[in-house]
């Protein structure tokens, strides 16, 4: 399984770094968690300090990349459902690549990663508010 990393989470794998994002890192790092991508989201976090990052997680293999056209087109059919959020193409992405966890502060896209209709099975959530044990037992939960 994978994990997708919002856009609006992507300086906390800056200096410094954010303790839920070094767990999420050490996790890629031994490849039990892989890093999912493509389309808009892709697109966003080649823009922030996480580049680097996905030049170094596609290169070792710890990367889940979707097609761009694909997750394009399943956006446009998550815009015209009843989302709470303004990242179709994040659950897009979820959609695609089965990806059931969402490193996220967004509330309403937590509202939609939980609504059933949207995203079956539901996805899980880590916020930076999410208990530290917590975070950890979901990383192992959804390890690959």
């Amino acid at each position: 399984m994978a994990i997708v990393i919002d856009a609006n989470r992507a300086g906390d794998f800056g200096r410094p770094l954010q303790y839920h994002a070094s767990i999420i890192l050490n996790k890629v790092a031994s490849r039990h968690v892989r890093v999912a991508v493509g389309g808009k989201l892709l697109r966003e976090l080649l823009g922030t300090g996480i580049r680097n990052l996905i030049v170094e997680w596609e290169r070792s293999g710890r990367l889940v990349r979707a097609a761009d056209a694909e997750v394009d087109a399943e956006e446009l059919a998550c815009a015209a459902l009843p989302i709470a959020s303004d990242d179709p193409h994040v659950l897009a992405l979820v959609r695609i690549t089965g990806a059931r966890l969402v490193y996220t502060n967004d509330r309403p896209l937590m509202s939609d990663l939980k609504n059933v209709s949207i995203c079956s099975p539901k996805g899980k959530v880590i916020s930076t508010s999410t208990d530290q044990k917590i975070v950890r037992r979901l990383l192992i939960t959804i390890g690959c």
